[in-house]
């Protein structure tokens, strides 16, 4: 037979458990973040005095070091400057590493990184809406805060404004295997024609794929641009798409559509 909480109390003790497995999770992650940005640093954790802590957490007026540690994994606070605040600027120049350099090498390795599937444990990770990004696209990942993690296609319109400030650079990486879907926008030029609209639609389907929204744009009576946003699993499933749609007699282009904010 089933069992089932009837008590106001109980109920609380698991919200609370619950709550707390969470936070537990997040300081873990947290610690994880800022041991890394201390080493990019040439510091080991491990030196960090008590008083450097104490020093911090007075000037982020925050009363325990767990309480910091789960800003960082929600990406309120970011680990690379969090460390930068921590350390004091004499013993980074004991360690014998340039900052500025040590970001423009940051920079440079954004620009390498191979994809898989992003992971971050315990801390949300948003797709830019800008440019869509699939699986088999080479990414980047921002640190937002109150985003968490935000991730980018490398050569995004909209990575610009992020050029400036690499200490939000965070290494994002396409697991080997993905099983959800990801929303891409493409870009279709048909002659307009009667039903050439259902005509495309149908085609999309047949690929096994999912359409969220569709726009269409009838330019001169005689051509017309439809703009899909569609659900794929990764890059060869939207080469596959667009490979089939330029195969329909009607359409004259198809490519994949990025914005800017």
């Amino acid at each position: 037979m089933a069992r089932y909480v009837v008590t106001g109390k109980a109920r609380a003790n698991i919200r609370q458990f619950l709550k707390n497995q969470k936070f537990s999770e997040a300081v873990t992650l947290g610690k994880r973040l800022l041991e890394r940005a201390l080493k990019d640093l040439g510091v080991d954790a491990a030196q960090i005095t008590d008083a450097q802590r104490d020093t911090l957490l007075a000037s982020f007026r925050l009363s325990t070091w767990s309480q910091l540690l789960n800003d960082i994994a929600l990406g309120n606070r970011l680990a690379a400057v969090v460390a930068r605040q921590l350390v004091p600027a004499a013993q980074v120049e004991e360690s014998g590493i340039s900052l500025t350099r040590r970001f423009r090498d940051c920079s440079r390795a954004a620009r390498r990184r191979r994809p898989r599937h992003p992971r971050h444990r315990s801390i949300v990770v948003t797709y830019g809406r800008c440019c869509h990004p699939i699986p088999g696209d080479k990414i980047v990942g921002f640190l937002s805060a109150g985003r968490g993690v935000v991730i980018h296609t490398d050569d995004c319109r909209n990575l610009g404004k992020y050029r400036e400030h690499p200490e939000q650079w965070i290494d994002v990486q396409w697991e080997r295997e993905v099983t959800s879907v990801f929303p891409v926008n493409i870009r279709i030029e048909v002659k307009n024609q009667r039903g050439v609209l259902a005509s495309v639609a149908a085609t999309i389907a047949e690929q096994d794929a999912n359409i969220d929204a569709v726009a269409l744009d009838d330019r001169d009576g005689q051509m017309a641009s439809i703009d899909f946003t569609v659900e794929v699993h990764d890059r060869v499933h939207l080469a596959r798409i667009m490979r089939r749609l330029r195969s329909v007699d009607s359409v004259v282009r198809v490519s994949r559509r990025k914005v800017n904010n």
